[in-house]
């Protein structure tokens, strides 16, 4: 098919929130958070119609640190982190209905500790359909509304697992052992996920102000574990400084539920299901920069303000995001 690009491209803002959903669950004092996120793009309601957008992005987690950790106990955690790269494509059937499809590929999650654990592969594939409810635009006045509701398809690895050797008298024995969730590319669940999205512009002032709402329906995986819930809001105001510049600032709430097990499993677990499960808010800065109005550059941090986990796991530290998105039609509109 041959594209055309329009000089009328409207850009609908610059980024406005990578809607990450960066640890999905949480695992135990010397394991991160499992799971794939979901992440990227303008967190809008729809596209328009014929309207392509390909995003593309690069999103690192650090933490050092630990939460509800017993000072006496010597804990052996030294870093953990991850690597991963996010990539949707996602087009505007009608001016009110918008189809995406997302996927991530983790270069790498590593656990520092008494030993290193490593894992890598792809994560998920996502698809995620989403509905403009209500959309209405004055001279002084932008009103948005959307609700979405997708499906978490895993594709990765959720029981990636370390073979070791122990010698006896009778030699060598090997075994293996199952690394804990926050290593696992996936969490090998079928997920739905519901989300809701509600924008007020000003376009005299050049600025929007927004809110954006998801949860996450955890299905249970082969072996019997489902993750907890993930539930998140947010709370952004975004301004534009120049035609290509635009900052943004923004608070999030997320909630993740305790993880469940099968009790009939014989299989033992590698972790303790009471250290999951967490509270925790941030502060969100955002900034995007616009190239000839179909390519935009973007990057934001989350800052963690307040973190209240279940027993001792470990604490969301440094979390940045960079990336690419690039908007055009199909067609000529």
């Amino acid at each position: 098919m041959k594209f055309f690009m329009s000089n009328k491209l409207l850009v609908i803002g610059i980024f406005i929130l990578a809607s990450i959903i960066h640890n999905e669950s949480s695992a135990q004092c010397c394991a991160g958070g499992g799971g794939s996120p979901m992440a990227g793009g303008s967190s809008q309601g729809v596209l328009m119609k014929d309207q392509f957008e390909i995003n593309t992005n690069f999103q690192r987690t650090f933490s050092n640190k630990t939460l509800g950790v017993d000072p006496v106990i010597v804990n052996p955690l030294k870093s953990f982190e991850t690597k991963y790269l996010y990539s949707k494509i996602a087009y505007g059937i009608t001016s009110k209905f918008t189809v995406s499809i997302e996927t991530g590929y983790w270069f790498d999650k590593t656990q520092n500790s008494s030993d290193t654990l490593i894992s890598k592969g792809f994560g998920d594939l996502i698809i995620f359909p989403k509905y403009d409810i209500w959309n209405k635009t004055t001279p002084t006045a932008v009103w948005e509304a959307a609700i979405g509701a997708g499906l978490k398809i895993p594709i990765g690895k959720f029981n990636d697992s370390t073979f070791n050797t122990i010698y006896t008298h009778k030699g060598p024995k090997y075994f293996s052992e199952e690394k804990p969730p926050g290593i696992q590319p996936t969490t090998g669940s079928n997920d739905f996920i519901f989300y809701g999205f509600f924008l007020r512009g000003f376009p005299e002032l050049k600025i929007k102000f927004f809110t954006t709402g998801t949860y996450i329906l955890k299905g249970w995986n082969a072996d019997g574990v489902k993750y907890g819930n993930y539930g998140s809001v947010s709370l952004f105001g975004n301004r534009m400084l120049t035609s290509n510049l635009s900052l943004s600032l923004g608070w999030k709430y997320e909630y993740i539920a305790k993880m469940r097990r099968n009790t009939y499993l014989s299989s033992p677990l590698t972790f303790n299901i009471d250290f999951t499960g967490s509270e925790k808010t941030f502060l969100v800065p955002q900034i995007g920069y616009t190239l000839f109005k179909k390519l935009t550059l973007y990057g934001l941090y989350e800052y963690p303000l307040i973190q209240h986990v279940n027993g001792g796991q470990v604490a969301s530290f440094i979390n940045y995001t960079l990336g690419l998105s690039y908007r055009f039609f199909a067609t000529k509109p």
